[in-house]
């Protein structure tokens, strides 16, 4: 229980942190009054992001793995076949960003430029796919290796992603206005609408 608490803890705090300097509130303090370093800005913010990960990751690894079921040969299938097309779906998301600006590199060379609004390819589908590959990847992965330490892990996560895209939303909303809000009313958070998914193959059949 307290192992379980600790890594709950170290989650929570790292996705606040997160939040708080993704916020709109700390771009404009880089902006505003810290305008020699908000080129860099998005670089530090990304680099800061993965240490913190990585750091819980090692820290999670120290934990004893109790698993709640031993996964059979189907199951072990089930769960990399979940995991890797969750994996597929995070490399074409990114295609429909400019992954230089994602990562900010392009920000580097002075270009602060944002993306403007996007809804092609797989944003045709769903309004944050990044989130859906990442989540179905996660799900695969706990299939995968069912320990209570990545129930947790996989748990917090997704809790992240949701609490993360409605803020995320909100953000979208006050920079496009009605364009965003009459994609929202036409396409789904995370989940594909199946009719979507069956007109796209008859088209493609076509």
């Amino acid at each position: 229980m307290e192992t379980t608490l600790k890594l709950i803890i170290c989650w929570v705090v790292y996705f606040i942190i997160h939040s708080i300097f993704a916020s709109h509130f700390i771009k404009r303090i880089f902006k505003t009054h810290l305008p020699g370093l908000n080129q860099y800005y998005r670089a530090i913010y990304n680099f800061f992001a993965l240490i913190g990960l990585l750091a819980i990751i090692v820290y999670q690894s120290t934990f004893p793995q109790l698993y709640f079921y031993r996964p059979d040969t189907g199951i072990t299938f089930l769960g990399l076949g979940l995991a890797s097309m969750g994996l597929i779906i995070v490399k074409k998301s990114f295609e429909e960003y400019d992954i230089r600006e994602f990562l900010g590199i392009r920000q580097l060379t002075g270009d602060l430029e944002e993306q403007g609004f996007q809804r092609q390819g797989l944003l045709t589908y769903v309004r944050h796919p990044l989130y859906s590959g990442s989540m179905l990847f996660l799900i695969g992965y706990l299939i995968f290796t069912p320990s209570i330490i990545n129930l947790i892990t996989v748990l917090c996560m997704i809790s992240y992603f949701v609490i993360g895209s409605f803020f995320e939303e909100k953000k979208l909303i006050r920079t496009f206005g009605k364009k965003y809000l009459d994609y929202k009313k036409e396409v789904p958070l995370f989940i594909p609408s199946p009719a979507a998914l069956i007109k796209r193959l008859q088209k493609a059949k076509n």
